[in-house]
């Protein structure tokens, strides 16, 4: 089965009915169908939930963090080993902490990234990606 994690940029692209929430919108359809596993770091999580509570207010972002633990996501725990790794692709290269966390989950578990976060670019030899603005 195909494995995908998600960061917060498709994700929020998701939620917003953004450019390339079709994309990821067909990703959580074939796991809702058993047919792929996206993951989410939980790292992601609460990025995801602060840009919500400052965009929304804590109210509405709850309710929205609700909708985003009802889908079909396996939220991924950090763990010892996926600090460290995201702490060695942070020495690397200019990408956010929590993205780092993307790039070790993804590479830990020989899963795809899910982005359209151009920063990501600099992994392509590390880990599997997918454009989500991509024709």
């Amino acid at each position: 089965m195909a494995l995908y994690v998600l960061d917060s940029f498709a994700l929020l692209a998701f939620l917003q009915k953004e450019s390339g929430s079709g994309r990821v919108n067909d990703l959580l359809e074939k796991a809702r169908k058993k047919h792929a596993t996206v993951l989410f770091s939980e790292i992601s999580l609460g990025e995801v939930y602060y840009i919500l509570i400052r965009a929304f207010g804590l109210e509405e972002a709850n309710v929205m963090l609700a909708h985003i633990l009802a889908l079909p996501i396996t939220i991924a725990t950090v763990t010892r080993d996926s600090v460290l790794m995201a702490a060695q692709y942070k020495a690397r290269g200019a990408i956010s902490y929590a993205d780092c966390f993307v790039v070790a989950l993804a590479g830990m578990l020989h899963a795809t990234v899910v982005t359209g976060d151009r920063e990501f670019s600099a992994f392509e030899k590390d880990v599997d990606i997918v454009w989500i603005d991509a024709p």
